[in-house]
């Protein structure tokens, strides 16, 4: 799998030349946006890479912490890597029941604020 969520489930490109199907590809991660503009980084947009840019072959996500190989968004500027869950999440939430506004991820990413 290249984006390496094996939790998602639908279709998905399968490549039958490699190692039997060893190299497969989720529809919905194939139609990931290339170039993200995040507000948990709003300087520089992020770009999605395939792999980690990193000589160690993998990244840790700067808003879960979870070591991942797979699909990432990156700025090459600051080295901020983000999982392309961590990605999708909204910084913030409002629901109804709850009187203020939820983050999705750890202060140091996205810092709480007042309402």
């Amino acid at each position: 799998m290249a984006c390496k969520e094996v939790a998602l489930s639908g279709w998905v490109y399968l490549c039958k030349l490699c190692n039997n199907g060893a190299f497969s590809l989720h529809v919905s991660c194939s139609q990931m946006p290339r170039l993200i503009h995040h507000p948990s980084h709003a300087i520089h947009p992020l770009s999605l890479l395939p792999r980690p840019p990193y000589s160690a072959g993998y990244f840790n996500c700067d808003a879960c912490g979870r070591r991942g190989d797979g699909f990432s968004y990156h700025c090459e500027v600051c080295k901020l890597d983000l999982d392309a869950a961590c990605a999708s999440l909204e910084p913030v939430v409002r629901h109804e029941a709850h009187p203020r506004l939820l983050p999705s991820l750890p202060r140091q990413v996205f810092p709480l604020r007042r309402v």
